[in-house]
């Protein structure tokens, strides 16, 4: 869908993590979950996320770990 979908789909998901830590949440352990939520109003989170869990290899735990420090 271009560079566009790519942009929101990554503003959403960000947006969301934030969210989701401020309130209190776990994103360490709750990081997939948030995002399914979000990619419910997102349809190009939605996909990237689709993408992803054909190929999960390219976003591992330790990598989670890493973008998503306190």
């Amino acid at each position: 869908m271009g560079i566009a979908a790519g942009a929101t789909a990554n503003r959403v998901a960000l947006e969301a993590m934030i969210f989701a830590r401020n309130a209190g949440r776990d994103i360490l352990a709750e990081g997939p979950w948030i995002l399914e939520e979000a990619a419910k109003t997102c349809t190009p989170l939605k996909q990237a996320l689709d993408i992803w869990k054909m190929c999960p290899s390219t976003m591992n735990p330790p990598t989670l770990r890493t973008l998503f420090r306190k």
